[in-house]
């Protein structure tokens, strides 16, 4: 269920450093969100940046292609990826994430 699935995004972030087996035991439950709650949590405790590979896959599989109000915290984890592991910034999930930021930002 849609509540489920935001208990354990919130779960996956509040993780910490058990983030990366966090977001691999529970991706399959996880699914776009409609608010920015994880994403500000996510670049808070600056997890994108020590967990590059594992945020990555957190924010392809919470972000939807609808338009959102988070576009700064999305664009903000996307750049903190591309510095801690450039080669991630080629990769099909962070060209999708990059699009649909450019795509809402018009």
């Amino acid at each position: 269920s849609p509540a489920i699935a935001v208990s354990f995004t919130q779960l996956c972030v509040v993780a910490q450093e058990d983030f990366p087996e966090a977001v691999r035991l529970l991706k399959r439950w996880l699914e776009p969100l409609n608010d920015g709650y994880a994403l500000y949590k996510l670049e808070e405790a600056k997890l994108c940046s020590r967990f590059p590979g594992p945020a990555l896959d957190f924010l392809d599989r919470v972000t939807g292609d609808q338009t959102f109000s988070f576009l700064p915290k999305l664009k903000a984890c996307l750049e903190e990826i591309r510095k801690a592991e450039p080669t991630l910034q080629d990769d099909r999930r962070f060209e999708r994430l990059e699009i649909l930021i450019r795509q809402h930002e018009m």
